[in-house]
């Protein structure tokens, strides 16, 4: 099913998560998300360092052919700091989309966006901010694991800052082709 979330400040902290995903034929469920004061996603937990993340997809089992689900972020200020806001298909499915709509986007400490997928379409990444940070190694990737075609990166602010070693990229590693980066800046 469906997940939405309407608060002042969210934070997913120390290994916390928000998922929907599909085991089977049957579509993902979408996330819709708004926080008129902040998100932040944070932090990991346990001996195997499990990031906090935000994530809507389809799991890799081999009856997983449902499609995942898509994931809109609304708010003044979003903070990735060794988090992960993902979206993606492991099985033969289609990736829904990510939508980021905010005033500032920072990613830390390799704080990641992601859009992957296995053999189906890649699913697209949109971000609309006036600030745009990474930093720290982190990364915003459209990449296709397998047969499939990666998404696309659009990206839409008036200031963007990519330092210590941090990336954007659309890429594919097997069959399948990467998908295109759109940066408008004013």
């Amino acid at each position: 099913g469906d997940i939405e979330i309407n608060a002042h400040r969210l934070e997913v902290l120390q290994g916390g998560q928000i998922t929907v995903s599909t085991l089977g034929s049957g579509n993902g469920g979408n996330v819709s998300i708004s926080a008129s004061e902040s998100i932040t996603v944070a932090g990991n937990a346990g001996e195997e360092q499990l990031a906090s993340n935000i994530s809507v997809g389809a799991v890799p089992l081999p009856s997983t052919t449902g499609n995942g689900g898509d994931l809109n972020i609304s708010t003044p200020k979003l903070n990735i700091d060794g988090g992960v806001i993902s979206i993606g298909s492991a099985g033969s499915g289609d990736a829904g989309g990510l939508r980021v709509d905010a005033d500032s986007i920072m990613l830390d400490n390799r704080g990641l966006i992601s859009a992957d997928t296995e053999s189906g379409r890649g699913g697209n990444l949109i971000l609309n901010a006036n600030n745009i940070i990474w930093q720290g190694n982190s990364q915003t990737t459209a990449t296709a694991r397998g047969s499939g075609n990666g998404g696309n990166i659009t990206i839409d602010a008036e200031n963007l800052v990519a330092l210590e070693n941090s990336n954007v990229t659309a890429d594919a590693f097997m069959m399948g082709m990467g998908g295109n980066i759109q940066i408008e800046t004013q």
